[in-house]
Order: C-alpha cells, then structure tokens, then sequence
C-alpha cells in the first residue's frame, strides 16, 4: 500500500551520520523524499575501489533517485534539481558548500542539521571539538540555511548531556540518532509556520575547525583529564597519538587519576618528567601529566592492531622510567 505523502523534500547527505535521519523521513507518512544528493563515489579501502557513500547505499536500496555531482553550482545540476520540484530540502553533513542560487530554489526552506547547539561549533568537526574542550552539553541544531557558514536561523534543536567516559564515535551516533527522532516533527512544525526561528547570538559563536594530522600528538604537560578529552574527541579520527621507542602509539582508551588518588599509584612523582611510566598494573601502565596521572588501558601500536595496554607491555618490554614523547 502506498502511502499519502504530503511534502515533496530533497535531501542531501554523504556520510553514516545522515542515514538515519533519511530514514526517518523517508519513512514518516509526512514527507515524499523524492531525489537525493550525495557525493560521488570516492576510491575506498586497500584497493581503491570506487565505493558509494553510506546515504547513496543506502537510497539506492529504497529505490529513491539519487544524484552525485562533483559540484552543485553547474546550470545543469540546477536545472536537473529544479525537475524534481521539491518543496523543501534536508542537509545533513553533505560535503559541499550549496550557492545562493540553489538555496533559492526553496527560500528558507533548506534546512541544515547541525551536530552542535549552535552558535557553538560552527563548521567542520563540531563533535570532536565538543569532546576536545571538555564539553558537559551538546546536541543538534537544525538551522535555516543561508550564505555565511552555520549561521542561518535555530528552527529547532536537541540538547544532550555528554557522558564522561563517551569518545566522539559514541557521540556521533547519538547525536545521529537523536536528530532522526525529532526531524519529522520539527521540519514539519516549521515548514507549517509552526515554529519560531532563533537568532544565532554572533557574541557567542564558536569555531569547530577541521582537525589536522599534527593536533594528534599528546601534550603530557596537560592535566590527566585535558589529555583524555583530547584522546576521546579524536577517536573519530585520526586518534590522539604519542611516540615510544620513535614509534607512533595511539591511545585508544585511558582513564584519568587526578592528584588526590596519585598516593595509591605512584608514592613519588616529584623528579619524574611529563611523559614518563611511573607505574604499572594489571590492567595497564600510568604516564605523569602535569600533576596527574593517566592510566593506559589500550593502545594500537605503528602498523598493528589496537590490543590491550597488558599485551603491548609484554609484547614491547615497556617499563617503569620509559618515556612518551610529543612527536619530534
């Protein structure tokens, strides 16, 4: 049985983080998803073989067209895009920059979700960023789409609280499904007039730039939480990293011993270096950070596997008095 829907929307959308929220939609009674937009196939894997974006995949398999242009600022995307005669449109971590000429195909009716509470974290990692400064709260934003970058109009928005253990992959995916529980509801508010639009306070804006190969390295002259919040924010790439032995470490898992609970750990830690071992467990070895320690429990050593810090310390040698170092 076919069902009654009722607005004509586009969706752009690119990677994992945007399925769930097409899903949604796609499958509400409210809204006919009649094109998608995602990027083209991108060469993927040991091979390079041309693989198909997560939210094409996934289109495809539902039988709803699906269009990949290398740019949308052709005439003839334009031209093909205003063929569907959509009414609206989703973007959801799309990849491309869209002119003010497709924006006005549907005025204030391109509508952005964002994974931050905007105006914090504008741009291009709002989720590691987020996790990076140590972040109590975040959440999604849909916002309405205008020239300057995450600026537009809050239509609606999801607040979550960011749980101490929880790394950017984990976050990633709840902010992801959060987001597909509420878009039906609130596009639909807000195509409906329903809705009131917030101004962005520019006072408060913030920046989530993109994150660079050389913001990977642990600086040990932080605190033992700094460094953890630093470790977990990258985990969705590319990891928070140190040298041993001149080998490339990362740290995949870790926990923080402030400076009250040292005493159970380390009885002496006054003429160590920041950086060094002072300590080893069954569960893992502990690294003096400024006044603090941090307990190591996984790692993924240059060309392995991630593995347990127990099995990289037998398989390394590593012992108490060894360094880590920022890379040199």
């Amino acid at each position: 049985m076919t069902k009654n829907k009722s607005i004509p929307i586009a969706f752009f959308g690119t990677p994992e983080f945007s399925v769930p929220i097409l899903k949604a939609l796609n499958e509400s009674s409210e809204f006919d998803v009649k094109v998608v937009i995602s990027q083209p196939d991108r060469p993927a894997g040991r091979n390079l073989k041309l693989t198909p974006s997560a939210v094409k995949t996934w289109a495809l398999n539902q039988n709803i067209p699906v269009l990949t242009p290398e740019t949308c600022k052709t005439e003839e995307f334009l031209e093909t895009f205003k063929s569907f005669e959509v009414e609206a449109s989703v973007v959801v971590a799309f990849g491309q920059i869209l002119n003010q000429k497709l924006l006005k195909v549907c005025p204030d009716k391109f509508i952005n979700i964002h994974a931050s509470l905007l105006p914090r974290w504008r741009g291009a990692a709002p989720i590691q960023r987020a996790v990076m400064s140590g972040d109590d709260v975040t959440g999604v934003s849909a916002q309405v789409m205008v020239k300057k970058l995450d600026a537009g109009d809050v239509v609606f928005e999801v607040q979550t609280k960011i749980i101490d253990k929880e790394t950017s992959i984990d976050l990633h995916d709840r902010l992801s499904n959060l987001a597909a529980k509420e878009i039906v509801k609130g596009l639909k508010s807000y195509l409906e007039g329903h809705a009131e639009r917030q101004v962005q306070d520019e006072s408060l804006v913030t920046y989530a730039a993109k994150i660079e190969k050389n913001e990977t390295w642990i600086d040990w002259s932080k605190s033992a939480l700094e460094i953890w919040n630093h470790i977990r924010g990258l985990a969705l790439g590319p990891g928070g990293t140190t040298n041993y032995k001149n080998k490339r470490l990362k740290i995949i898992q870790a926990k923080p011993i402030l400076s009250a609970d040292l005493i159970e750990y380390a009885k002496d830690v006054k003429n160590k270096k920041n950086g060094e071992i002072v300590f080893i467990d069954d569960e893992g070895f502990y690294v003096l950070c400024g006044k603090d320690l941090l307990g190591i429990t996984q790692v993924q050593p240059e060309s392995k596997p991630a593995m347990k810090a127990k099995d990289f310390i037998n398989g390394s040698g590593l012992k108490i008095g060894d360094l880590l170092e920022e890379n040199k």
